[in-house]
Parts: structure tokens; C-alpha cells; sequence
């Protein structure tokens, strides 16, 4: 029995290790684009002559930046409940049926809190529920656009 503890406790802070990188990461890619990172760097050539074509370019790449950094802060999100999850020891077990989540699975996309069966199962919900809003012309309610697998 002992020895069981000792795996699911190597098993859970391997799994934590996991989801501390992959934060430290995200933080680090944020800071490099609020310091003026990559996009900034490559609009700073428009900044001499514009015309509109130029300008279209300039608010697109903003555009760009803005979704990227969204997109980080909505993994960081996910990565903080994988995290409480952990603590709780509910981590790796699917919200959706209660089944164990992968392992490999959870090393490939440690924030996850579903299982592949019960996240395919909701992107074709969710995609049901878009066709549906484009046919009628309603506008769904703000969903998280990234699902996690």
C-alpha cells in the first residue's frame, strides 16, 4: 500500500512539475510581448511611411496580439484550476463520466479536465450549437475558445 502512495505522489508532483512549467512559460512569453516583443519590433517599420495598406496591416497584427495574449491568459486560467485540482486530488479525473484521464494525455495538455470521449463529445455540441447560432443569426453566448484538445 505504501509503495502505491509513493507512485501517485511521484505521479502527482511530475503532473505539478508539468503544469508549473508550462505557467512559467506563458508568464515569460507575456512579459516579452508587454516589453515591446516580436510584433512591436516588426511594426516599428510602418511607423516612417503608412499609407492605408500599411495601416490595415499594423491593425491586424494588433489584432493578432491581442487574441495571442488572450489565448495565454485563458491557459493560465485552466492551468490555476488544474493546479487547485491537484491540491484537492481531483486532478485527472474527467469532469464530464468520473473516468481516469490519460497520463498521456495530461503530459501532452496538462490543464485538461476531460477525457478525449467526453471532449470530442463537447467540441460536437459546440459546433452543433455554432451552426445553429450562424443559421438563425443569434449571437451565442461568450464561450472560452479554447476547449483543451
Amino acid at each position: 500500500m505504501a509503495m502505491l502512495k509513493n507512485i501517485a505522489a511521484s505521479r502527482s508532483e511530475t503532473l505539478r512539475k508539468i503544469l508549473l512549467d508550462e505557467k512559467k512559460n506563458i508568464l515569460n512569453r507575456l512579459r516579452f510581448t508587454d516589453c515591446g516583443g516580436t510584433s512591436s519590433e516588426t511594426r516599428m517599420g510602418f511607423e516612417k511611411m503608412q499609407d492605408n495598406a500599411d495601416r490595415s496591416v499594423e491593425e491586424l497584427l494588433k489584432h493578432v496580439d491581442v487574441r495571442i495574449t488572450s489565448t495565454r491568459a485563458e491557459v493560465l486560467d485552466l492551468i490555476e484550476v488544474a493546479l487547485a485540482r491537484l491540491d484537492e486530488g481531483t486532478y485527472g479525473i474527467c469532469d464530464e463520466c468520473g473516468c481516469e484521464i490519460p497520463e498521456e494525455r495530461l503530459h501532452v495538455l496538462p490543464f485538461v479536465s476531460r477525457c478525449v470521449h467526453c471532449q470530442e463529445a463537447a467540441d460536437r455540441l459546440k459546433k452543433i450549437r455554432n451552426e445553429a447560432d450562424r443559421e438563425t443569426g443569434s449571437t451565442p453566448p461568450e464561450e472560452t475558445p479554447l476547449t483543451e484538445g
